[in-house]
């Protein structure tokens, strides 16, 4: 059995690296955009079995209530950080016989229902599969067999601290990377490669509904 559990941060704390080109109002409507695009593909996903908002956020919760019928909400107790609230998660699936995670930040605008399913093909009988950022700096994603198997460790140099911690344990892993899982929205740097390759996601729509396309320098676009 999968689950997909996704953190979620305050709207208020959220993306505050893009606080140069966007109010607070604005960051908070771009990161309920990539949250929907990151839940209605995890809802399509037939391997995916339910799916657990991590959140402190009354007000998200609220607005994934009204959209979803797949996604369940843990509450977060004390928002401490991350990493605390993925530890308080897998302690709640486990209780349920949740036999894999897949931990998906939801502010991956890009990822499709195709790509969940391969890396979950790929993660069969392996304990852990691990998705870089584009910089291979961080981590994107993470498939834990079982849950519990590591403790995660999302933030910067996550990427080699998550392999340090299977290394020691002497567990197998593997790394997957297609180019829409390791791009996330963290600065404006970004903002390019989503305008070239995000047409049709809901964050596309409100990145342009928001004008944020004419802040950017043409300079930037990438293909």
């Amino acid at each position: 059995m999968v689950a997909a559990v996704v953190p979620v941060k305050r709207l208020e704390e959220a993306k505050r690296r893009l606080s140069g080109i966007l109010s607070a109002m604005e960051r908070k409507k771009l990161c309920i955009a990539m949250l929907l695009d990151v839940l209605d593909n995890l809802e399509k996903s037939p391997t995916i079995n339910v799916i657990y908002l991590v959140t402190p956020d009354e007000k998200i919760e609220a607005i994934v209530k009204s959209h979803y019928k797949k996604v369940q909400i843990i509450r977060d107790p004390e928002p401490s950080g991350l990493n605390k609230a993925l530890h308080h998660a897998t302690c709640y699936v486990e209780k349920y016989g949740i036999s894999r995670i897949l931990i998906v930040p939801g502010d991956l605008p890009l990822l499709k229902t195709d790509e969940i399913e391969s890396l979950i093909d790929v993660a069969d009988n392996i304990s852990m599969t691990i998705v870089p950022d584009k910089t291979c700096y961080g981590t994107n994603l993470l498939l834990l067999n079982p849950p519990s198997i590591i403790r995660p460790s999302f933030g910067p140099g996550s990427f080699s601290e998550h392999i340090k911690q299977a290394q020691e344990k002497g567990i197998s892993y593997t790394v997957f990377s297609t180019d829409n899982l390791i791009w996330d929205i963290d600065c404006p740097e970004d903002f390019p490669y989503l305008m070239y390759h995000g047409y049709g996601t809901r964050t596309y729509r409100e990145v342009c509904r928001l004008g944020v396309d004419t802040r950017i320098q043409p300079d930037f676009y990438v293909s």
